[in-house]
């Protein structure tokens, strides 16, 4: 069976003592039971660094959920808050 999992995913970066970390989790659009939490263990000294490094960790997971459902990682992800298909170079792809 041929599947195309598109996966999306929410984060934030939070204030915490010493600095700033970050919380995130993946989904495929349409299933709220298959769902990859993590968070970082490292303190970051800006929000903005935070960021970069929660946005390349969400690209990985994503990714490892493509790779394990679908056998290939497409790059393609579902943007939450436009609902268009983008991928991770920055093209949309619908």
């Amino acid at each position: 069976m041929d599947y195309n999992f598109l996966p999306r995913f929410r984060g934030i970066a939070l204030e915490v003592e010493g600095g700033w970390s970050w919380e995130a989790c993946v989904t495929f659009l349409g299933d709220n039971e298959n769902i990859l939490s993590f968070k970082s263990s490292n303190i970051f000294s800006t929000k903005e660094e935070a960021i970069k490094d929660m946005k390349e960790a969400i690209r990985i997971g994503c990714d490892a959920i493509q790779e394990k459902f679908m056998g290939e990682v497409t790059g393609n992800y579902i943007d939450m808050k436009t609902n268009e298909t983008l991928n991770w170079n920055k093209s949309k792809q619908n």
